[in-house]
């Protein structure tokens, strides 16, 4: 089963995790666009503060709005409702190299899956489009 499929699926989860094995991070990325999907691809190198560039990644991938306010809840209140996209079969986050993330700040590893989980039932529920988190590690 391709990775476009088993992402598009009806489902409320929100994260997904691979290796590098099975699918490489900027082929997922490229197959998903070519799907028509909005996909955002976050690769390190990472730091013990990996906030900034994690929200300013999210913030590019899906044109967050101007009034963005730079914090993990604001991210998760513009991924609870992705109008200002317009209609697309999905939305996904990957993440290359997820376990350099891991160590390098688990507080935002965590709270990267923590805003999937919240905003893919949410998005769900308001728009049947996915939203989902790829995690490719080692």
């Amino acid at each position: 089963m391709s990775w476009v499929v088993r992402l598009s699926a009806p489902s409320p989860m929100a994260t997904f995790t691979a290796t590098t094995g099975e699918v490489a991070a900027s082929r997922l990325v490229d197959a998903l666009r070519a799907a028509g999907w909005v996909v955002g691809l976050l690769e390190g190198p990472y730091a013990p503060d990996s906030k900034s560039l994690i929200l300013g990644s999210l913030a590019a991938a899906f044109s967050f709005p101007d009034g963005f306010g730079w914090n993990w809840d604001a991210a998760l209140d513009c991924l609870y409702d992705l109008s200002w996209l317009g209609s697309r079969p999905g939305y996904a986050y990957v993440v290359a190299d997820e376990d350099s993330l891991e160590r390098a700040d688990p507080d935002a590893a965590a709270t990267i899956r923590g805003i999937f989980e919240g905003s893919s039932r949410t998005a769900w529920e308001r728009q049947r489009s996915p939203i989902r988190l790829v995690l490719i590690g080692n």
